[in-house]
Order: C-alpha cells, then sequence, then structure tokens
C-alpha cells in the first residue's frame, strides 16, 4: 500500500491517477464531482485505463462488481471512509487512522482470522 500526501493544489490527484494508470485501477471518491473531476484530469492526461467512482455508488449500487479484481485507489482516505462507516451506523468522526509500513499488498492481508 503507497499513500500520497499533499495539500490541496499539491498534485495529490494527478499522483493518484497516474498510480491508477500503472494498473487500469478504480479511484474510488468522496463524491460523484470528485469522480469526474478525476475522470476528466485522466482524460486530459491521455490516461484511458482508469476509472473513478464515488463512494455513495460503491455503497449504493455495488458499481465494484463490474471491475472483478481491479487495483483499487482512494482518493482523500477520511472522506471515502466516513460515509462507508456511517451507512453501518457510526454516528462519530474518525480521528485518527493507522497503517502499517509493512502492509502487505494483499487484500487478505486485512481479513481478520
Amino acid at each position: 500500500m503507497k499513500f500520497i500526501l499533499g495539500g490541496r493544489g499539491s498534485g495529490v490527484t494527478t499522483d493518484l491517477v497516474l498510480e491508477a494508470a500503472k494498473f487500469g485501477g478504480v479511484i474510488i471518491c468522496p463524491s460523484l464531482a470528485q469522480a469526474e473531476y478525476a475522470k476528466g484530469m485522466a482524460k486530459r492526461m491521455g490516461v484511458d485505463n482508469v476509472e473513478a467512482v464515488s463512494i455513495q455508488d460503491v455503497i449504493k449500487n455495488n458499481v465494484l462488481s463490474h471491475y472483478p479484481n481491479a487495483k483499487i485507489f482512494v482518493s482523500d482516505l477520511k472522506c471515502v471512509l466516513w460515509p462507508l462507516l456511517k451507512e453501518y451506523g457510526a454516528t462519530g468522526d474518525i480521528e485518527t487512522v493507522s497503517a502499517s509500513l509493512y502492509m502487505s499488498n494483499r487484500a487478505d492481508s486485512c481479513h481478520a482470522e
């Protein structure tokens, strides 16, 4: 897992699109407007193998089922995670997120045993 950090206007979305382009990945964005922005940016960059979807479409319309085994890229982790947690009953706020520096890229490395 790779983290791209930066403030607004620092090129984070550009870097995310370029990373997703390496794998033909799907970018999950906090909103439909941000997904459309990412798609437009990919198009302007000449990248045609990247899809961008909103977290709302992931939750309500199961859009990730259209991209089996796709590499997933998350734009703005907190803003994508919050609607997902809220869908399952969370009412507080996300205060801290941790990540292992040695985390495997394999999806099954996150599953509880």
